[in-house]
């Protein structure tokens, strides 16, 4: 029977990207633990964004962003199909005055990428006041079901015997000797592991600062994803108003309902960690009473360019903390961070912007497990 409490990698965070990873690692043989705060798995930002499988089109002010994107949105389809929902016309309206990209530049974007799109047809375009609205395109992007990613990544963890332990925080790592940590776990389980991922996304900072190793400069925001009810006209459409101070709407197959998200009124307040800030406990944060929904406000503003979205109903929000690296909002990138802790050379702080991120990560942990397996295992 295998030692639980001597592994090769433990992975912190049971999110879609803790999930993945683990899977990663034990696909190559390795001795895997997974510690998740949570009583589920992915009940936090994997569940709490918009559902989007990004193709490339939300970031035409960064280039490499969209490439990425558009490479990875097949390769996640198709690992994904169960969790793929298509069953809907995605729509990409382009304001006529106030945004930061044109028609034209919105095309030749997309040309570049290599991102499939058309004009919209009449009965498509008609949900849009067409007197702010330049042109809008037709594209393929999809939504995700959050629910069953989570169920496929549960039965992937359990089929690679990768060891599972929900209700469970990594209270503190600390080196254990040459190339090994020591990690103490909520439940008083000591757990020693050659490597471990800390892939806590707005909680790194929580897992830094246990850890006794400098905190990363990070940017946290709460952020509220409105869901509703759209009338009939709107049942079939999902769209997203580009490229400003505008909004969005999609699927929300985990919840069957609707998102609405709106650039200014779904970011309800921000703060800084690392050098200008200490860590806050999130999870603590997210338990607690939440601020007043900024729902109709969403609604008000959005009804300018879709003006049938007057008579959406409010279903309820859900709410998470949405993790930034400093500069990303200039570019509008998503960057991805493979970082090793500072005097804790067996710790790498792990995080990604959107869920395809995850791709871009596994060379860098290939990398570091092939450098790991190079050093001399650890006595234990």
């Amino acid at each position: 029977m295998p030692d639980r409490n001597n592994v090769d990698v433990l992975v912190i965070g049971g999110g879609f990207f803790g999930c993945y990873l683990a899977c990663h690692a034990a696909k190559r043989g390795l001795r895997v633990l997974l510690a998740e705060a949570r009583s589920e798995l992915m009940q936090a930002a994997s569940l709490v964004n918009q559902a989007r499988i990004h193709n490339g089109y939300h970031y035409p002010r960064s280039i490499l962003t969209g490439i990425r994107s558009q490479a990875n949105f097949e390769r996640f389809t198709a690992e994904f199909p169960a969790a793929a929902h298509a069953d809907f016309t995605h729509l990409y309206a382009i304001a006529g005055q106030g945004g930061h990209i044109t028609a034209q530049q919105f095309a030749l974007f997309c040309d570049r990428i290599g991102a499939e799109y058309k004009e919209a047809g009449t009965k498509d375009a008609s949900a849009f006041d067409r007197d702010r609205v330049e042109a809008v395109f037709r594209v393929k992007e999809w939504a995700f079901d959050a629910e069953a990613l989570r169920q496929h990544m549960a039965a992937e963890l359990a089929r690679l015997d990768v060891d599972v332990h929900l209700d469970t925080r990594v209270l503190r790592a600390v080196s254990a000797g040459p190339a090994a940590l020591e990690a103490t776990l909520s439940s008083g389980q000591v757990v020693h592991a050659a490597m471990a991922l800390n892939c806590t996304y707005a909680e790194l900072n929580t897992v830094a600062k246990g850890s006794a190793t400098p905190l990363l400069p990070l940017k946290q925001e709460l952020v509220e994803i409105a869901l509703m009810d759209v009338p009939p006209e709107l049942d079939r459409l999902g769209w997203t108003i580009m490229d400003g101070p505008f909004c969005s709407s999609l699927p929300f197959p985990a919840r069957k309902s609707r998102s609405l998200y709106h650039v200014r009124y779904s970011t309800h307040g921000h703060w800084m960690e690392g050098g200008e800030g200490p860590a806050h406990d999130v999870l603590g944060l997210l338990e607690g009473e939440m601020p007043r929904t900024h729902f109709q406000h969403m609604v008000h503003d959005g009804e300018r360019f879709v003006p049938a979205l007057r008579k959406a109903r409010y279903a309820g929000s859900l709410w998470t903390v949405r993790t930034k690296l400093p500069g990303s909002a200039q570019t509008d990138s998503r960057p991805i961070l493979f970082r090793q802790a500072p005097h804790l050379q067996d710790m790498y702080h792990v995080l990604g912007g959107k869920m395809d991120n995850v791709f871009d990560l596994e060379p860098y942990l290939d990398e570091a497990l092939d450098a790991r397996s190079m050093r001399t295992p650890p006595v234990i």
